[in-house]
């Protein structure tokens, strides 16, 4: 899960076709699934194990749909509004 979420995230800073909040939000989104997925391990230590498993699922969800955002949005082009006067 790490792995992918580098790989997405550098994805993301390299892309000049997202617009800057598409890439805040998508930045985000990556860095959440990341401290999750740092942080289930050191919950199972302390924490019941459900709460392990549950962070895990959900930085996963957050991750699939981060990457889902991504593919969408790399395909459509920014559109720049132009003033005409």
């Amino acid at each position: 899960m790490l792995l992918n979420s580098f790989v997405i995230g550098l994805s993301i800073w390299q892309s000049r076709s997202l617009s800057a909040s598409g890439s805040f939000w998508l930045l985000s989104f990556m860095a959440v699934a990341t401290i999750a997925t740092l942080f289930a391990p050191v919950m199972y230590c302390y924490l019941a194990t459900e709460w392990s498993s549950l962070t895990i699922i959900l930085a996963g969800f957050v991750q699939a749909f981060a990457t889902l955002q991504l593919a969408v949005l790399v395909n459509c082009p920014i559109v720049k509004t132009v003033k005409t006067s």
